[in-house]
Order: structure tokens, then sequence, then C-alpha cells
């Protein structure tokens, strides 16, 4: 199989995703930066149990480090809600083609049960 065959077969959840950072629904933003910072991410998964429900991001601390008030806040309220998320299963072809075709820098990866397995990151 060459390479091409390859990004088109292999399915991204045979990637090592393991290292992302994950935290609670209702953590403050301070709190979560802390986490980031000792993981050396720039992003972080925001759950509800199981469930993602939003990204933070360098983008989410940029867009509102003038408000001093906001890292005593939830995370949930200077978070990104929602995020695009693509399938463990789809194949690297497809991570690669949404990815350079949105204006994503971090993608989340989901398994069938849509519980997190990882993100994807494109530089």
């Amino acid at each position: 199989m060459n390479l091409k065959e390859s990004v088109r077969a292999e399915k991204i959840r045979r990637l090592d995703l393991s290292f992302y950072v994950e935290v609670q629904k209702g953590s403050s933003s301070a709190e979560v930066i802390e986490k980031m910072q000792a993981s050396n991410r720039k992003c972080a998964l925001i759950v509800d149990g199981a469930k993602l429900v939003g990204i933070f991001t360098a983008h989410d601390i940029r867009d509102h480090a003038s408000d001093t008030d906001s890292l005593k806040q939830p995370v949930e309220s200077v978070m990104t809600p929602n995020p695009e998320t693509i399938d463990g299963n789809a194949s690297l072809a497809e991570a690669i083609t949404l990815l350079n075709t949105k204006p994503y820098r971090y993608l989340p990866v989901l398994n069938k049960d849509k519980r997190v397995i990882g993100t994807l990151t494109h530089y």
C-alpha cells in the first residue's frame, strides 16, 4: 500500500490521541489554564460527565484577557460551545480535508459512543 492509499484507509482512532486536556464543566477558567500550562497544551476539552460540551483554546484566553474576572468564572462562560468533532473511524484523509477547509487548529475526536478519545492538532 502506498502513502496515498494509507492516508485514505487509515483510521484516526489508530493514532496516538492520548495527549489532551479534559476538564469538567464548572471548572474555573483559571483552573483550566493551569491544567493546560502543566500539560503544555493550548486547548482543553470541556465535558459534562462524559459528554463533550465545549473547547477552550488559547484564542478564548486571548479574547477574554482584558476581563480579569473571567478567570474566576466557570469555563463554560468563555469556552466555544458545541465544537465540531470527527469520528475516530474517519480516515486520515477525511480529517486532513476537514482541518484544511475549516479555521480550526484543534479538532476533538469521538468514539462511536460520542466519548472523547483525543484531539487532532493542525498547524
